[in-house]
């Protein structure tokens, strides 16, 4: 009876065994036929239950030693595996094979199809997937090149040269940081797979180590390399440009948004009539914070005790101004909301007869930029997925937003 019968052999199975045994017995008439009758049929039941839960404690104890020491062996293989994978993507990071922002799916269909790396480490059960370790030298690739914009970026700022979202051109900002901007040297990868057929320059490694027997180079250690990397620094310098503008204009336009909605939905408290001024509304609206976010807080204002502002309760305190208002655009879209009642009061009252009071719920009717409007408000609290680029937002994190 071998490791496997803890959990092969039930107690019922070894009962029926025995059982099987005694009918044997009695079959060739017992003690009196067989002088050597089976031991364990003249044992009690308890007894040999007994005898059984200990050997079965012992196979149980032999096949726990027996899993953890194949479990380790697997471990340690599947280990080797994804060293052996992660130094072929970096050998490949240094011949150029493997470059910044390479889809997975061109990788793995033009590279790895004959890989051996790739295709033992395919074998493994557990642990981290060729796809993650692939992922994680992209991360790797792209904080180094975040590093790069962020030298452009500055040496642009050193050369007086601004960067316009949607007219500042790639090759415009490289001709104008080429000679300032400092790209540092770094080290990555190997030149070869160490079967001698590329050479590296003696004395350079990749922390102090050498990778699966490869010597490492430097990535910029040629004027081509460093110029690839100043061509690409540019260009995420121009889409983070483009980027921040996106977003400055979102944020105006979800600021603007709230703000005519909270025109609408305080009309009657305040009350707003065509005849308004912004004046008036900003004496009831100033500490609400959609009116704070488009004008920032108003010094010129009455607070809710009637007196002026600084008496009674400092809106300044209470609501740190934002960074960017919006204060010209929220009086273009108060004035246009008025003459929008405006409009609204004229029609209703060609339509009335003589003596007729004119209904307030005019003023409310919801036209389509009402709609417009709460459409799109419903969809930046519902919804933002819509902010990411399609890659789940990794651009946007990738740019340092």
């Amino acid at each position: 009876m071998g490791v496997d019968s803890v959990v092969d052999w039930t107690w019922r199975r070894v009962r029926d065994e025995l059982k099987h045994l005694e009918n044997l017995e009695d079959e060739r008439g017992g003690a009196r036929v067989n002088p050597n009758p089976n031991p364990t049929t003249l044992l009690d039941r308890s007894i040999q239950l007994e005898a059984y839960e200990e050997y079965a404690d012992e196979l149980e104890k032999a096949w726990r030693l027996a899993a953890k020491e194949e479990k380790a062996t697997r471990l340690r293989e599947e280990r080797r595996r994804r060293d052996a994978f992660v130094a072929s993507l970096r050998r490949r990071r240094a011949r150029g094979t493997l470059g910044l922002r390479m889809p997975w799916r061109t990788f793995a269909a033009n590279v790895l199809e004959d890989d051996v790396a790739f295709l033992e480490m395919s074998r493994n059960l557990s642990g981290s997937r060729p796809r993650e370790l692939y992922d994680d030298e992209q991360e790797e690739m792209e904080a180094f090149a975040a590093e790069d914009r962020a030298l452009v970026e500055a040496a642009a700022a050193k050369v007086g040269f601004e960067i316009v979202a949607n007219v500042t051109t790639r090759d415009a900002l490289a001709a104008a940081v080429r000679g300032v901007a400092s790209l540092p040297a770094r080290v990555t990868g190997e030149t070869g797979d160490g079967d001698g057929d590329e050479k590296s320059a003696p004395g350079e490694e990749v922390d102090g180590e050498e990778v699966d027997g490869a010597h490492p180079r430097r990535v910029d250690s040629k004027e081509e390399d460093e110029a690839e990397r100043l061509r690409v620094a540019c260009g995420d310098a121009v889409a983070a440009a483009k980027d921040r503008a996106r977003l400055a204009a979102r944020r105006k336009e979800r600021a603007l948004d709230d703000f005519y909605h909270l025109l609408r939905s305080r009309r009657r408290d305040v009350p707003i009539a065509p005849s308004s001024t912004w004046a008036d509304v900003e004496r009831a609206l100033a500490g609400e914070r959609a009116w704070i976010k488009c004008v920032g807080a108003s010094g010129g204002g009455v607070d809710d005790d009637g007196g002026p502002e600084g008496k009674g309760t400092d809106l300044s305190t209470l609501v740190s101004k934002p960074e960017e208002t919006y204060r010209a655009d929220a009086e273009a879209v108060f004035v246009k909301y008025v003459e929008k009642l405006g409009r609204r009061e004229e029609k209703a009252r060609e339509a009335m007869e003589d003596g007729e009071a004119m209904d307030e719920g005019v003023y409310d009717a919801r036209d389509d930029e009402d709609a417009a409007v709460d459409a799109r408000r419903r969809r930046e609290r519902d919804d933002p997925s819509h902010e990411s680029d399609g890659r789940g937002g990794k651009r946007e994190r990738r740019l340092g937003f």
